[in-house]
């Protein structure tokens, strides 16, 4: 599957090579491709993407510890809201599904004891490997800005850029016009890859095939910290608060 979706975007960096150039300057632009880009503590490796001046993983974080060595404990139970220590769970509960889709970390883990920032970079390494950190509100917000200033990822309009966001493959249906879950061949120009996981709560995974939710290092106050989303039914993404006791998708960015 990995595989797969680096050949796609390889196939999209070509095109947009010929194709693609900004609507104010012309200027050429494709996402640049980096293959095993880093390797976390386990030895797992994942491929990167440049877009503008940012280099983000290419796929979701599936890492059992700690850059410090430090296992994650993974978590099966609904009493998920008193879990405060940094914790892991399993899409589904199933191990077969980390692979593609990575764990979900809830909040605790994401930072992992360090304090939360608002600053572009974030500076919090938390549970990335060494040399790449959790991104804040203001990265994401850098990533959407950089990829509605050129119309090659927009849909529609230079705020529509979900799509190209989203994995080709694994959203629910959805007829609305330019959303990610209508003509799902033409999402993922970006080669960020982002599967529609869900996220991990009281009652195990909600949400798969809709939504794609990753932790920002930013918190809202007491127990709320802000993620950044992509939605099957939407042309657009969303940076929301959730409980920092959900289990959700993680994306590390190079410092």
């Amino acid at each position: 599957m990995k595989k797969i979706a680096y050949y796609h975007c390889l196939v999209i960096a070509l095109l947009l090579t010929f194709i693609g150039c900004n609507h104010e300057t012309h200027e050429t632009i494709k996402p640049e491709l980096l293959k095993d880009a880093v390797v976390d503590f386990d030895g797992n490796s994942y491929d990167a993407v440049k877009l503008g001046n940012q280099i983000w993983m290419a796929s979701n974080l599936r890492v059992t510890h700690f850059p410090n060595g430090n296992e994650i404990p993974t978590i099966i139970r609904d009493d998920y809201y008193n879990i405060t220590e940094p914790s892991k769970y399993m899409p589904n509960d199933n191990p077969d599904l980390v692979a593609t889709n990575g764990y979900l970390y809830n909040w605790y883990a994401a930072v992992n004891g360090e304090t939360a920032s608002s600053s572009n970079p974030s500076g919090v390494q938390g549970i990335c490997p060494d040399g790449w950190h959790l991104p804040s509100r203001a990265e994401w917000t850098e990533l959407t800005d950089y990829l509605g200033s050129h119309e090659e990822y927009c849909a529609g309009g230079a705020t529509n850029i979900a799509k190209s966001l989203a994995s080709t493959t694994g959203w629910n249906s959805s007829s609305n016009d330019y959303a990610v879950g209508n003509n799902q061949s033409e999402n993922n120009k970006a080669c960020f890859n982002a599967y529609p996981v869900g996220s991990y709560g009281g009652n195990g995974s909600t949400g798969m095939g809709s939504f794609a939710p990753f932790w920002t290092s930013e918190e809202t106050g007491g127990e709320r910290a802000y993620d950044f989303i992509i939605r099957k039914a939407k042309p657009t993404t969303v940076i929301f608060d959730d409980s920092k006791y959900y289990g959700m998708s993680i994306r590390c960015i190079r410092n």
